[in-house]
C-alpha cells in the first residue's frame, strides 16, 4: 500500500493510495518516573575490618581502590562476573565464592535490576530454596535494608539498591 506522510506537531496525516486521509496522533511522552522506579544501583561488599591490609593487597585484580588515598577497598567485578554469580556459576574472588543477594521476583527493583541482566528472579528463588540441600551462594532478602545487610554479611557479595549508598561495608560496584 502506497502512503504519503505529512508531519504535524501533534501527529501525522497519512494519505493512502486509495485517496483516504488518516490522522495518527503522536504519542505523548510518559511522565518521568522517579529514580527508584527506573534505576537499580549495583553494590559490592567491602572487606570486613578483620581483613588485614596485607590480605587486601594480596587480593590483587579482584579488588580495586574505592577512592584515591583510601585504604578501604571495594570489590571490583565485571558484568560477566555479576551475571555468572546470579546464575549460580562459581565466581572466585581471592579463592572465595562470590555471593549474590536478591529480592523476591515480584519486587519492582528485582524486575529492573535482574531484567537488565537478562535474568529471572523466580528461577533464582527456586535455586536459593535448594540451599538447604546444596550449598548456594544466592541469598533471598525481603527489602533494601535486608539487601544491604546481606551484602555486608556475605563478603564477597553483590546486590542492588534503589539509591547509591557507601559505608564501611557496602559501596557501589560501578
Amino acid at each position: 500500500m502506497n502512503k504519503h506522510v505529512l508531519l504535524a506537531a501533534a501527529g501525522l496525516w497519512l494519505l493512502c493510495s486509495s485517496g483516504e486521509l488518516a490522522w495518527v496522533a503522536r504519542a505523548q511522552p510518559a511522565k518521568s518516573p522517579t529514580p527508584s522506579q527506573t534505576e537499580a544501583f549495583w553494590h559490592c561488599s567491602r572487606p570486613p575490618d578483620t581483613v588485614s591490609q596485607r590480605e587486601a593487597e594480596e587480593e590483587g585484580d579482584g579488588f580495586q581502590l574505592a577512592s584515591m588515598g583510601s585504604k578501604v577497598h571495594t570489590l571490583g567485578i565485571t558484568l560477566t562476573d555479576l551475571i555468572d554469580a546470579y546464575e549460580s556459576k562459581p565466581v572466585l574472588i581471592n579463592g572465595r565464592r562470590l555471593n549474590a543477594c536478591f529480592m523476591p521476583a515480584e519486587a519492582p527493583l528485582s524486575v529492573k535490576a535482574l531484567g537488565a541482566l537478562g535474568l529471572n528472579a523466580s528461577s533464582m528463588q527456586l535455586q536459593a530454596r535448594k540451599s538447604a540441600i546444596v550449598q548456594s551462594h544466592l541469598w533471598l532478602v525481603t527489602d533494601e535494608a535486608d539487601m544491604q545487610a546481606c551484602i555486608a554479611r556475605h563478603h564477597p557479595a553483590v546486590g542492588y539498591l534503589s539509591r547509591e549508598i557507601q559505608n564501611e561495608r557496602v559501596a557501589p560496584c560501578f
